[in-house]
């Protein structure tokens, strides 16, 4: 998902901005994968923005097979990505650090997951001009974790959310009689050497098969972490027969009428038009929150909340149902949100509403406003 939306948007209204998006390689997962992603994300940009295609750049010079310096035309560089190692040195904090003011927007809510402050202690989190946090929490939290002693803080809010206002509204008026439910696994699989494991897929991926015939009066929408599959191929999850597995269970999907796989892309309309979430995403925790609805995360035990999370972070899950067997799943289905006994509601949305939405929907006008104070621009 193309989480710079707001600011892109807004910067083409305002005289001011001279905006372009560059697409930009991750080069960590093998080359076919790069250059195939580079390809597809730059022509999605191209179809969502017709108007605007002269904005919308590639990283990549396919004619002399060379990635393209930016750095002479920017004054302004935004990331959403804090990682220089997933990508080519050209598109780097490290490097653009030195020619422009460098602004990071992260990709996904921060602060509720131990993971984090790894990033949070990053090279690149000292390098960055500025970062847009999403509340004090997570202020305190990269504020107690930075290798530097560094102004570059400043509280506006998750802008990536704001887009969703509007949509959530145009929601209201469609009438649907049939529940939807989103189900949502992560990629960090446990098998691999990864520090952060949430993922419930291996233990549960034939069950979530099984939910449409159990409640063939629901929709399902199945949308996994984009690089869900792809862990599985590369670390072979089911040994050899890996890429069989994957392929077969999208086939098993494609045959079940009320299932619909849904593989990357906006999620804002899913979000909007859905009648609750199970997942084990980490950034799908907050984004769903400014929903209202519903909201179930999947745990292997009590284990993965002391290992996994900050102390914001066990506040937030205190917000959402806790799940971890196929039965806890079913009671989910049956009493919130077919019984819509939803007894966490209230206190979730005040929740949200004071800790979570900060400046929601209007976070993308403050960061513009402070970017051009801190310019000089009246």
């Amino acid at each position: 998902m193309f989480s710079f939306r707001p600011v892109f948007e807004a910067m083409l209204k305002d005289s001011t901005f001279a905006p372009l998006v560059i697409v930009i390689p991750d080069t960590l997962r093998g080359e076919k994968r790069c250059f195939d992603e580079l390809l597809s994300n730059h022509q999605r940009l191209l179809e969502a923005y017709p108007a605007h295609k002269d904005k919308i750049l590639c990283s990549y010079d396919w004619q002399s097979k060379k990635f393209i310096d930016f750095a002479p035309m920017l004054d302004v560089a935004y990331f959403n990505n804090p990682y220089d190692l997933m990508t080519h040195r050209l598109y780097s904090i490290g490097y653009l650090s030195q020619f422009t003011l460098t602004l990071h927007i992260s990709y996904g809510y921060m602060g509720l997951l131990n993971y984090g402050l790894q990033v949070f202690a990053s090279l690149e989190y000292s390098l960055l001009w500025n970062i847009y946090v999403e509340n004090q929490n997570v202020y305190d939290l990269i504020k107690s974790s930075q290798v530097a002693e560094i102004q570059n803080l400043k509280v506006i809010g998750y802008l990536k959310m704001d887009k969703i206002q509007p949509v959530i509204e145009s929601a209201k008026e469609i009438q649907n009689k049939r529940k939807k439910i989103i189900i949502a696994p992560h990629h960090t699989l446990t098998l691999e050497n990864f520090p952060l494991y949430l993922s419930n897929f291996l233990r549960l991926s034939d069950f979530y098969l099984n939910l449409p015939s159990l409640y063939p009066q629901i929709d399902f929408i199945f949308r996994p972490h984009p690089l869900l599959f792809t862990q599985i191929i590369i670390h072979k999850a089911y040994g050899e027969d890996s890429q069989s597995f994957v392929e077969n269970y999208l086939k098993q999907i494609e045959q079940i009428p009320n299932m619909i796989y849904q593989e990357g892309g906006d999620y804002f309309e899913s979000f909007a038009t859905s009648s609750a979430l199970i997942h084990d995403c980490g950034s799908f925790i907050s984004e769903y929150l400014y929903t209202d609805k519903p909201e179930a995360f999947i745990i292997e035990s009590n284990e993965t909340i002391k290992r996994e999370f900050t102390p914001f972070g066990e506040e937030v899950l205190t917000h959402l149902y806790l799940l971890s067997t196929k039965k806890d799943i079913i009671d989910f289905i049956d009493s919130v949100v077919l019984q819509e006994q939803d007894f966490m509601k209230q206190e979730r949305i005040t929740f949200a509403k004071e800790h979570i939405r900060v400046n929601y929907p209007n976070a993308t006008r403050i960061a513009l406003n402070d970017l051009k104070q801190s310019l000089g621009i009246n």
